[in-house]
């Protein structure tokens, strides 16, 4: 019965946030507001860089904002079903430590994001759902996470090369301030991050599982940049 508990709530995260993160606000947006499609131009991509070459900076502003919303959604409503409905008095008995499930939520999000339900399993390259992650569970993972990006979006003019090494950052950082909560360095990880969030396995692991699947889905992208041949953006001076 603790296997079979375990297994549906890891199931109902994964679907919740498969479900939501496979919602294209870019092909949403093209369709109804510009009558195209994001992913017959450009790069081919229905993720909120490509929107932005074809829309413009504002449309793909907004883009990116959306499909962060999409993981930060996803995430708390599986929170929301796992703390406030029936699902908690089973939890009980199984032990507190299954309700970190709510992190796979995101990661649900950004294959959704990837391999839309509703795109033939096409999509975008998990970014912005990455992004919404952190920014929805963690400031200083936010900030940090901002300083890498763009750090290395100003040094390096690849968007790509700025998302990989932001989210492989990210990861990493998440590892280290799991090792510091386990060690006993409370105050450090309270003065890095706030009562809010506690840091946990099931965090690093998610942040793994979700830098994997940026990366995968960047492989053109690192071709590219292997041979050169990478767009760099223009707009950056």
């Amino acid at each position: 019965m603790i296997v079979f508990y375990n297994i549906l709530i890891a199931f109902m995260a994964l679907l919740i946030g498969y479900i939501l993160g496979s919602v294209s606000f870019s092909v949403l947006i093209g369709k109804i507001f510009f009558h195209k499609d994001p992913r017959d131009y450009g790069s081919h991509n229905a993720g909120g860089t490509n929107a932005g070459r074809i829309y413009g900076k504002k449309i793909g502003v907004i883009v990116i904002l959306l499909d962060m919303s999409k993981a930060i959604l996803a995430t708390y409503i599986t929170w929301m079903i796992i703390y406030l409905t029936d699902v908690q008095t089973v939890l009980s008995t199984i032990g507190s430590h299954v309700i970190q499930y709510y992190w796979l939520t995101p990661v649900g999000a950004c294959l959704g994001h990837c391999f839309s339900l509703f795109l033939h399993f096409r999509g975008g390259k998990a970014v912005s759902c990455y992004a919404g992650t952190i920014v929805g569970c963690s400031y200083f993972m936010t900030v940090i996470g901002a300083i890498l990006f763009f750090v290395t979006l100003k040094m390096r003019k690849f968007v790509s090369l700025a998302s990989i090494t932001a989210s492989t950052g990210l990861f990493l950082l998440s590892v280290l301030m799991v090792g510091l909560y386990e060690g006993g360095f409370l105050e450090v990880t309270y003065l890095m991050n706030g009562l809010l969030l506690i840091p946990t396995y099931e965090m690093a692991i998610a942040l793994f599982l979700m830098t994997i699947i940026l990366v995968l889905a960047h492989h053109a992208n690192i071709k590219r940049l292997h041979d050169g041949d990478e767009n760099k953006i223009k707009w950056m001076k």
